[in-house]
């Protein structure tokens, strides 16, 4: 955990963007601080996509708030890319969701813990991790979260 929240996150400009029903390239448009939702091999790709919806209110909070950018990140096997774009576009979700189909995000980003309890994460307008976990899974890690912006 140490070497990870002294690391620098990088985001690949090489990623998939899905919102609505469009599929873009990833362009980073503001240099915000940004919370991370990573979804990589190892999760169950279908079951995630169909309960994204729940990670909805994050979106809510970052547009209220103006300090973050929420990023879901689905990392899936080369295989399975297909099928992981077709179905975030037929749920048609109201807010992006990116793809990274070459795997570049896991490549550049060594120092992400495999454990699935950490791939959810807060980056500073630097891409420095000062903040993990879900805020939405507990109103411990709720109020952390807030403690975190607040230092923004």
């Amino acid at each position: 955990m140490k070497k990870f929240t002294a690391a620098t996150v990088v985001i690949p400009d090489n990623m998939d963007c899905i919102n609505g029903l469009s599929v873009k390239k990833y362009v980073e448009k503001t240099k915000k601080a940004k919370l991370i939702l990573y979804y990589d091999t190892l999760s169950c790709q279908s079951c995630s996509i169909h309960h994204i919806v729940q990670m909805e209110p994050l979106f809510d909070r970052s547009k209220k708030s103006g300090k973050f950018d929420v990023l879901i990140i689905f990392s899936p096997k080369s295989d399975e890319c297909a099928n992981v774009i077709t179905d975030l576009v037929t749920l048609d979700y109201n807010f992006p969701i990116y793809v990274d189909t070459y795997g570049s995000f896991r490549d550049e980003n060594k120092c992400i813990p495999l454990d699935i309890r950490f791939h959810a994460f807060l980056l500073d307008k630097n891409g420095h991790p000062i903040f993990v976990g879900n805020p939405l899974d507990s109103n411990p890690l709720n109020d952390l979260f807030e403690k975190a912006l607040k230092k923004l």
